[in-house]
């Protein structure tokens, strides 16, 4: 009644990219937080979306630094702090289609309706 269930592509927010350059065009949708997940910032390198990319490298990186640092002072367990870890991935992966929005805007793309 109140939840639209179809997956069809006409009602799914995907959205297209188009580089003007090169006419390169890129998709982003609902699926790309799958792939987020998956592959964190390999999937950003691959869609050509280098602020994304950067991005995701930072933050992955410093999180399991501080988080290794908080384990080696045993300042908490190992487990835990893997769980933090994959808990603050599927968290950045939720924001994927925003990244990945931002960093083609930025990099001068032009939306395709």
């Amino acid at each position: 009644m109140g939840v639209n269930l179809d997956l069809s592509a006409e009602n799914a927010d995907a959205v297209y990219y188009e580089n003007p350059a090169t006419t390169l065009h890129q998709y982003v949708g609902p699926l790309s937080i799958f792939w987020a997940f998956l592959f964190g910032p390999l999937y950003y390198f691959g869609k050509k979306a280098w602020y994304a990319f950067l991005a995701s490298i930072v933050v992955y990186v410093g999180l399991r630094v501080v988080l290794w640092g908080f384990v080696v002072n045993q300042v908490m367990a190992a487990g835990v702090a893997t769980g933090l870890f994959l808990l603050a991935w599927m968290g950045l992966s939720l924001l994927a289609p925003r990244a990945l929005d931002l960093s083609y805007r930025k990099q001068g793309w032009k939306r395709v309706e």
